[in-house]
């Protein structure tokens, strides 16, 4: 998951140019302050719960 911070991101459209990688879901906060998005992908064995 990556979470972005700005604004007017409740409208916007997210698009990639990796191979291999796309955004399988997103979630705009209201507010268009926040947005996630969803990677496909394993967690990092560095990454802690």
């Amino acid at each position: 998951m990556l979470l972005l911070h700005g604004s007017g991101l409740q409208n916007a459209r997210f698009t990639l140019q990796a191979e291999g990688i796309r955004i399988t879901r997103t979630q705009a906060a209201p507010n268009g302050h926040w947005a996630f998005l969803w990677l496909p992908g394993r967690s990092s064995p560095n990454a802690s719960p």
